[in-house]
């Protein structure tokens, strides 16, 4: 299959995974306009800080396991046997299984601990029962996530997509009647997801009928046991993966206001939408990158992504800024107003996370798990220091903070990744990218906003004058008069 070919399928999975993915997540992103609206900024504060307390919980849940499945499911030898795929998915889902029972224990002997080490003093400001019910949560959200993975590695694209609307329709419909109807608050929002993915748990498992069969029949307790430590490195890097997240507001809890850490909160969730134009390449990525990268131009193939795909981020992030105020104005009432401050420095860090999904996949090729445990805790080390060199300057300085830990993450994969599969990234390209983007920012903070609107035009025009090579010039503008002849007839 050439080049051409191989991208054309990308972009085919990239928009029905992207197009299910991006209205799932809009479905739910959806409902921060409704809570900012309904719940005070203490309440909306107290679930923006459970739904980060509990993600620390669901990674220690997920423990790699999920990492393990995707990498086994398509071994290079045994990716056509149906019988060993199913050995995967139950071994999996035993591995699961014991994960929660060890995360209840863990949690009955060091929720207390744990909990005041994230909220301080803050712990005293919110009902316990908050709390329990936020973690109750988890589980549903475990086996949710495993259903769901199960219908991406097996490319059931049609399930795969009735399945996550599915689950995201309904979180928002129970959460309006929880919150709104039933005057529920904060605990109506967590209820509805637990009632919502205990329903879609259910119908995965009558979907996947032949992991409950394989359960009461022999299980490889081998292959079990080889995921598990497959998925150690993993498991440790989910853990530091869930923390980055949350040391933003653990060390603004201690310094900024109830009403700032609401706004810094909104930011957080508005630099969000991000991830919802991104997500088709996230999620048809992996499985397109792990069953092509044997092939021999697939490196170039691979360079040649990584770089048009930085200049769509970087495209996405001055699109994003330009259109801020009316974000904002969707998103929450006049009184988060102070929540745009922030937002272009969050929404930036975001190009980093987003190329990761390229630079990483050559620790997958080489399976040295072990390298993304190095990379994530390297990436902790930086965090911990630009939060707490930078805490001082309030919320800008933790933004800041937050785009070096993202760009720690980049560039240490990136570097341990080149050890096992050579891919040819044009780095010049990527400093070229970057650098406009930033100078757009710069236009957003000192000028006013149709300024960047014209610079927006100029970041188009450069990057295709110094990004692409004549041969790409070439294909782009064939390509071009391909489709104005054929949407503009003559």
């Amino acid at each position: 299959m050439s080049i051409k070919e191989q991208l054309k399928f990308l972009a085919k999975d990239s928009f029905w995974y992207g197009v299910s993915g991006a209205l799932s997540k809009a479905i739910t992103f959806f409902v921060t306009p409704f809570l900012t609206r309904v719940l005070s900024k203490e309440d909306f504060l107290n679930y923006d800080l459970l739904l980060t307390y509990s993600a620390i919980y669901t990674g220690i849940l997920m423990f790699g396991q999920d990492a393990a499945i995707a990498r086994f499911f398509h071994d290079g030898d045994k990716k056509d046997s149906n019988s060993y795929q199913t050995d995967i998915l139950v071994s999996g889902f035993i591995n699961h299984l014991f994960l929660i029972l060890f995360f209840f224990i863990g949690y009955f002997l060091f929720s207390n601990l744990i909990s005041r080490l994230f909220f301080g003093n803050y712990l005293f400001s919110i009902d316990k029962s908050l709390i329990y019910i936020s973690v109750a949560m988890i589980p549903g959200q475990v086996i949710l996530s495993y259903f769901t993975n199960i219908f991406k590695w097996k490319s059931n694209r049609n399930i795969y997509i009735i399945f996550t609307l599915g689950y995201s329709i309904l979180y928002t419909i129970l959460l309006i009647v929880f919150v709104k109807s039933l005057s529920l608050g904060v605990k109506g929002a967590f209820y509805a997801a637990i009632v919502s993915s205990t329903i879609l748990v259910t119908i995965g498992f009558i979907l996947n009928k032949m992991i409950i069969l394989e359960l009461f029949g022999k299980i490889n307790t081998k292959l079990s046991f080889k995921m598990f430590l497959y998925g150690i490195p993993f498991g440790m890097i989910t853990i530091i993966n869930t923390i980055l997240p949350s040391l933003d507001r653990i060390f603004l809890l201690r310094k900024l206001s109830e009403t700032q850490l609401a706004e810094y909160a909104l930011s957080v969730k508005m630099a969000g939408l991000f991830t919802l134009i991104t997500t088709s390449f996230s999620i048809s990525f992996g499985p397109f990158a792990f069953s092509r990268w044997y092939e021999k131009d697939s490196p170039k193939l691979f360079a040649y992504v990584f770089k048009i795909y930085t200049f769509l981020l970087g495209l996405i992030v001055i699109i994003l800024v330009i259109l801020s105020p009316f974000i904002l104005k969707i998103m929450a009432p006049p009184s988060y107003s102070g929540a745009l401050q922030v937002f272009p420095i969050l929404l930036f860090s975001w190009i980093f996370q987003g190329l990761f999904e390229i630079t990483s996949i050559g620790i997958f090729y080489g399976k040295k798990s072990i390298l993304f445990l190095i990379s994530y805790t390297v990436t902790l080390i930086v965090s911990l220091v630009c939060n707490f060199i930078l805490v001082k300057y309030n919320a800008y300085g933790i933004a800041f903070a937050v785009v070096f830990t993202k760009l720690a993450l980049m560039l240490s994969t990136w570097y341990y990744s080149n050890k096992y599969y050579k891919i040819p990234f044009e780095v010049n390209s990527f400093l070229y990218t970057i650098s406009l983007v930033i100078i757009g920012l710069i236009t957003f903070y000192f000028l006013p906003n149709f300024f960047l609107l014209g610079y927006c035009i100029i970041y188009i025009y450069i990057s295709y004058l110094f990004l692409l090579n004549k041969l790409e010039k070439r294909a782009f503008k064939e390509q071009c008069k391909f489709y104005i002849k054929k949407f503009i007839p003559t």
